[in-house]
Parts: C-alpha cells; structure tokens; sequence
C-alpha cells in the first residue's frame, strides 16, 4: 500500500466483497420465526457444525483436537487448531461462539483480501493492471451454468466445481470459512515475502516467511506445499535467466525447508500412524473430479493463464513464473494417488487470476499497435472480464438467499431445540 487513496478504494471494495458474500446469512437469519431459527451455515453445514463443536471445545479450556461427534475413545492431538483458539478468543472477549465465527469470517476475510491486494501490487508495476488482477482472483469463478446448459443431466452425476468445492474460490472461501481466509492471507504474504526476497535477499523476510509457514502448518498441514515448490521453481528459473547460481539463494530454501520438517513428521505420524486418526484420514476423502470439471470449473481463467504462463518464460519473467509452477504443482497434486487432492487448490484462483491478466494485458498492448483506439477501451474490457467471470458467485450468492428465504431444513432449527 503507497497511500491512504489506495487503502480507501481497497477498503471499500473488499468490505462490497464480504457484504456481497454475506448475503445468503442475512436472508437466512430475516427468514427466522420465533419457531424456526437459523443454524449459522448456509453451506457445508456438517462441516460448520465439526467447526462450531471445535469452538466451544475451546471456549470450555480444551487445547488439543478431538473428534466430538463420535462415542469411540482417542486421543486428542494438537492438530488443526484455529477453531479451537478461535473459541479461547470467544471466551476472551465475551461472544458465543457462533458471533464469534462470524465475526471472523470478516476480520480474516478482509486480511485475506488484503494479503492478495499486496501481491497484485507486488507483482503488476501498474496500478489498474493491480487492481483488475485482485478483483479477477477475489470474485472470478467458474463456467458452471454453462455447463449446466449445454449438459442438463450433470446433476445427476455432480454438480460444476464452482457451486461446491469451496477451497479453490476466493469469494466462496471468505465467505463460508475463515480458516481457509486465514491460510490465504499466510500463502499470500509468504509468497509477496519471497519474491522480494530474490530481489532484496533479506533474511528478515525468510524469518517471516519460515514463521508464516509453520502458523499454517498448525491451522492447514499441507498448504504450504505448492508454494514450497513455486519458491524453489522461481529460485531455479532466476539461476537460469541470470546464468548464475546463488548459494545464499539455496540455502534459503534448505532452511525453509527444515524449518517445516518437524510439525510436518508430527501431523503425518498422528493422520497416518494412530489407531484413530489413521481411519479419520482413510475416511476424509476429497478426491478430485475428473478433469472436464475443472475445464468448466476455471473455464473463464484458462485460455488466458496458459498464454501467461507460456507469456512468463519468454519473457524471464520470476513473477509469473512462479504463479505458473503454483498451478501446475497445484494440478499435479490434485491427481496423485492421495486421499485429499483437491485440498492442494485452496486459493488456485490467485496464480490463475494474476496470469490472466498479465496474458490479457499482453494482448490489448499488442493489438493496439493495429487499433490504437482499443486502449481507451481497455478499462471497459477489464470491467466485462470480471463481470462474465464471476457469475457463478454472483448467482450463487443471491440464489443461496432466495434459498434461504424457504427455510430449509438442514438450515433451520426449531427454536425449542436451539442450545442457550
């Protein structure tokens, strides 16, 4: 941020964001009566419901995760904590558990958002180009009712990536989980952290950096694993471009690397090696879809993020290229033989996004060489972009209200059952 101008225009359109994103809980919470009540989640209520149990787990003074909605024995573990802090914060500052969810779906909503503003600075020297990349990676979804158009009978097999699959959205992250806004405002930063280290080589930074990871390690053990591979990819393509192979460079990545072995060997001993946790892990299947979802489900980024990242190596650009090894590695481990591949799209939407419209931008320069006129329109041609690519949030965003607004059952209490 280079001004209060700048922090003002980003304040006002991240706050339209998290208003926009809210929607669905206002409706759902003006549709209740004095019988029927809101649950707090219109979206993946079972997994609101695990996360609110982890609240109050924590409000009560517990430290360690256990699975409360099982009778079975084990042992609790300190694994995946944000929401068991999150309800030490409740109790700290006086609020149920459930405001205090919300209330943090808006505080690391905004950092989220934040965090991504700051590496479009980083990376865009130009302003507009900056500004249209945060609004592209915050808002921009899918092609999913096209989809849903031209193949009628998709619901019966499943429905597009952009109405579910929550973790590779920004605005469908920020707006159902503020551990996934958390994480992406650590992912965001360290990356903004790392390519200014290969420019500045401060060891601050890699401090930061190596404290970031370890912060997501607890709240996300696997997320920081593209990005491990995107800052090693950048490192290798800067020995290249320059011909010169930088020793402090590599002893960076060795320390970073070392640095997360410990939490890493500790969360795969527990989800891997105990009785208990091991079939919580063999059970928590989130396979990715086959690849024709997520052709439709990214359809608005694609044409545009291959040629930037094709746009990135012929111009020795370490930038877009490490963006480009985020995506791949991104990819890469959506289909190895894991249980959780999709886990590693959390936040794929920010490198789609960013070389979208570094290949976009690419392409306006060039054709205006033949159509000066066209850069007069090229603010215009930035607002439909975004516009066209974030319908499915926009549709889902004021469908889910009108949903809403019928008082589903899996959304709504009875009031006589509602804990105090």
């Amino acid at each position: 941020m280079t001004s209060i101008k700048d922090f003002l225009w980003f304040s006002i359109i991240a706050i339209g964001i998290l208003a926009f994103s809210s929607i669905p809980y206002w409706a759902a919470h003006s549709a209740e009566t004095d019988d029927l009540l809101f649950r707090g989640a219109y979206f993946d209520e079972m997994d609101y419901a695990v996360h609110i149990s982890m609240m109050q787990a924590g409000r009560m003074g517990d430290w360690a995760y256990e699975m409360r909605f099982t009778s079975e024995k084990h042992q609790p573990v300190f694994l995946r904590m944000f929401y068991i802090i999150l309800g030490h914060i409740s109790k700290w500052v006086n609020l149920n558990v459930e405001t205090t969810y919300h209330a943090a779906r808006w505080i690391f909503g905004f950092m989220a958002l934040f965090s991504i503003y700051q590496l479009c600075l980083n990376v865009f020297p130009k302003r507009i180009l900056a500004r249209t990349a945060f609004l592209l990676c915050s808002i921009g979804g899918g092609a999913g009712l096209a989809q849903l158009l031209f193949n009628s009978n998709l619901l019966n097999a499943g429905s597009p990536i952009d109405f579910w699959l929550i973790d590779a959205y920004i605005f469908f992250s920020i707006s159902v989980f503020p551990s996934f806004s958390f994480t992406l405002a650590l992912m965001a930063t360290a990356l903004n952290l790392y390519l200014n280290y290969l420019v500045e080589g401060k060891w601050i930074m890699l401090f930061l950096i190596i404290m970031l990871a370890i912060i997501s390690q607890i709240i996300n053990p696997i997320a920081f694993a593209v990005l491990d591979i995107a800052c090693a990819g950048a490192t290798v393509f800067l020995w290249w471009k320059n011909r010169e192979f930088q020793k402090k460079q590599l002893v960076a990545l060795v320390i970073m690397a070392l640095a997360q072995i410990p939490l890493l060997v500790h969360n795969f001993l527990i989800l891997n090696r105990d009785p208990f946790w091991s079939q919580f892990t063999l059970q928590n299947q989130t396979l990715s879809p086959h690849p024709v979802y997520y052709a439709w489900g990214f359809a608005p980024f694609w044409l545009l993020a291959i040629y930037g990242m094709i746009l990135a190596i012929r111009e020795n650009n370490v930038n877009m290229t490490a963006l480009s090894i985020w995506i791949i590695s991104g990819f890469m481990f959506a289909y190895l033989p894991l249980p959780i591949q999709r886990r590693f799209l959390l936040g794929i939407t920010i490198p789609l996004g960013l070389l979208a419209i570094y290949a976009l931008n690419h392409f306006l320069t060039e054709l205006s060489t033949k159509l000066p006129a066209l850069l007069k329109r090229e603010q215009l041609i930035y607002f439909f972009y975004i516009l066209i690519s974030s319908i499915s949030f926009i549709s889902l965003s004021l469908g889910s209200s009108l949903y809403m607004l019928s008082r589903p059952v899996d959304n709504f209490i009875r009031a006589t059952l509602r804990m105090p």
